[in-house]
Parts: C-alpha cells; sequence; structure tokens
C-alpha cells in the first residue's frame, strides 16, 4: 500500500503515525462479525492536517483483477472509491460507526479510510487527504460472513489452497533465516525489522505469539519477487512452523513490493495483503485450517545461512579478504578493493606515500 499526503508516497510502515488515519482497536477492524467482534469502529486522526471546518470519510479499495491484456502480468492493480462512511462531519479528529453489510462490495476484501475536506467530490483522486492503513474490510463482508464466519472462511481458505497449488513455487529462490536474533540484528544489509514484531518496540508480534521479533529480508527474490520472513524467541533461537504456529513465515509477495512496483503481486504492501495476509485471516484467524495455510508458508529455516563477512584495509596496507586470507601489499597507485560486474558495485582505493611534516 502507499500512503499519499501532499503529493508524498511512503510506505506505511514507514511513515509517521501522526500523518494517518488511526484504526481504534486494529483487532476489532480486522476481525469485525467473527464471533464477539461486534459494536463501534473508531477512528482518530489530526484534525489540523486537514484545513476544513468539516471533513468526509471514505472506504477506498483495492484489488488485483485479470483483465486479459498482453501486459507481462495478466493482473492489474486497481485502487477505487467504494463509498461514504460520512460526508460534512465536524472536522474534530474522531469518528465512529456501526458497520453495515454491503454485500454488493463484498468482493473488495482490503482497502484504506481516506478523509479529506468536505469540499471535495465524493472519490476525487489527487487531493488533500488522509488515508489508513491498508487493512482487511471483514465489518462490511456479505451477511454470510456474519451469520457463519467460520464456515464463510472455510470456504475462502480452501478456495486459496486450489490456488497456491496452481502458482509457480517461490521458496526455493529465498534467501535462508539467520539461525539467531543475533545474527539477525546484526545482518543489516540482507534483513530489516519487521514492524509487526519488533522487540524494540514492545509491539505484539499478534500473528506470531510465542516471538518476540521478527525481520524480513530486504531484498524481494529475482524471479517472483517474494519475500522471507524470520521470527525469533525470547532465548533468541528461531522459531519454525513445524515446531510453532507463530514461527517464521515465507511471503509469495514482498512486503515492499518490487520492480516494476505497479504490476502485481510486485504492488508495495498490497500485494502482501492479498497473497499472505488475507489468506491468513481464512485460515488461521476464521477458521481451524492454519495447516493448510502453513503448508503453503514452510519455514525455511537456517541450514544455508552465511553470516556476511568483513573485508578489512589497516595499517602498512595489510589486507584481509572476505574469505579470510591475509596479505600486505604495499603497491602505490588505484586499484578495485571490491569489484562484482553481475552487482554492478565497484569500491575504489588510492594508496600513496604517507607524508608527515616533522
Amino acid at each position: 500500500m502507499i500512503v499519499l499526503y501532499f503529493s508524498v508516497s511512503v510506505h506505511p510502515n514507514k511513515a509517521d503515525p501522526s500523518y494517518q488515519v488511526t484504526l481504534v482497536n486494529s483487532t476489532l477492524w480486522q476481525n469485525y462479525g467473527t464471533p464477539n467482534m461486534a459494536g463501534q469502529l473508531s477512528m482518530t486522526w489530526n484534525s489540523s492536517l486537514v484545513e476544513s471546518e468539516n471533513v468526509n470519510v471514505e472506504l477506498w479499495g483495492y484489488r488485483e483483477v485479470n483483465r486479459n491484456t498482453a501486459r507481462s502480468s495478466p493482473l492489474q492493480a486497481e485502487i477505487r472509491y467504494l463509498y461514504s462512511l460520512g460526508r460534512n462531519i465536524p472536522n474534530t479528529g474522531d469518528f465512529s460507526f456501526i458497520p453495515e453489510p454491503r454485500e454488493e462490495f463484498s468482493v473488495w476484501e482490503l482497502g484504506n479510510i481516506r478523509i479529506t475536506a468536505s469540499s471535495k467530490s465524493e472519490g476525487e483522486r489527487y487531493v488533500q487527504a488522509l488515508w489508513s492503513e491498508g487493512h482487511v474490510l471483514a465489518w462490511h463482508l456479505e451477511p454470510s460472513f456474519r451469520e457463519d464466519s467460520s464456515g464463510w472462511a472455510e470456504k475462502k481458505c480452501r478456495q486459496w489452497d486450489d490456488l497456491e497449488k496452481k502458482l509457480p513455487n517461490f521458496l526455493d529462490e529465498l534467501i535462508h533465516c539467520p539461525c539467531t536474533l543475533a545474527q539477525a540484528r546484526a545482518d543489516t544489509g540482507r534483513f530489516h525489522t519487521d514492524y509487526t514484531c519488533n522487540i524494540e518496540t514492545g509491539s505484539m508480534c499478534t500473528n506470531h505469539p510465542g516471538s518476540v521479533h521478527c525481520v524480513r529480508a530486504i531484498q524481494a527474490s529475482s524471479s517472483h519477487g517474494s519475500g522471507q520472513q524470520c521470527c525469533y524467541d525470547h532465548t533468541g533461537a528461531l522459531v519454525l512452523t513445524g515446531d510453532s504456529v507463530g514461527g517464521s513465515t515465507p511471503d509469495r509477495a514482498h512486503n515492499w513490493g518490487s520492480s516494476p512496483y505497479r504490476e502485481p503481486p510486485r504492488v508495495p504492501g498490497y500485494s502482501h495483503w492479498l497473497y499472505d495476509v488475507i489468506s491468513f485471516c481464512y485460515c488461521c484467524l476464521w477458521s481451524d485450517l492454519c495447516h493448510i495455510y502453513l503448508n503453503h508458508r514452510p519455514s525455511s529455516g537456517c541450514r544455508r545461512y552465511q553470516p556476511p563477512r568483513a573485508g578489512v584495509v589497516f595499517g602498512d596496507l595489510h589486507f584481509i579478504t572476505f574469505d579470510g586470507l591475509s596479505y600486505t601489499f604495499s603497491g602505490r597507485g588505484e586499484y578495485y578493493l571490491v569489484f562484482s560486474a553481475d552487482r554492478e558495485l565497484r569500491v575504489q582505493a588510492r594508496t600513496e606515500q604517507l607524508k608527515l611534516k616533522n
């Protein structure tokens, strides 16, 4: 998902929360309509960021549809205004409502809340606005979901299972996880903190019970644009789905997307939610078919993980290479310290005799 504010595009995980619409009690939003999940939904925002006494509260949906075109990807991303939750309401910085099923919009299972000045038309694009993060639209699904959420979710989970069996295998091209939490936090060149399970901020790790910290691979896989996730327990050990439902789960679509970004399943945020998060809701949160989800998202483990090594130059031109070779070289001139043609990486160095005034 991309959050738009004053023509600035930024992934929601990196956006300042003060510039977003906050969904109060996100667990209720995500599971609305399942047992014991009902009542009012509430949101808050910084009212000073919308220069208007009154505002509109809108729901926008996202989906990826098959357009049968000659594009490199048969799927096309679509984000669209669906309907308004409130029009011309006072800009007090908070709004609550009791959602009703909207069967005509049930095909839209992922979306965002958008707040604009009341002077703007419904669904008008390219205007000053505040957006919420993307979330599962459980709260507006058809009446059959509220009547039997478990049965509805089981059907969806099995449909997803059939779809996954037809899609290409992406697991073999993923980077393996670091074996320990210390390695994961030190390997900043290849892994970054998963903000939904962060030991530094005390986030709850809701989707990975038993874990205290997760990281995600920075780089998407080359062929399929997939992502790796690695989770660790309080002892620093890697948690595997073979041992716990809270274990590390890879992603068919990298959360940060991958080039060319506009084409599914490489759209930042959104594609990940459609391929990896909504399916988790179907199988693990709303029904008892989590084994189906974990069968398609097994932990990769750390058998082939290789910690990064340092190359060092120090003193009177003493060198230690990445593979541990040590030698001394006192030649003067310009040299390549690192050269990788396939990565288009060149690190040059100039050596010359030291000149001291004394």
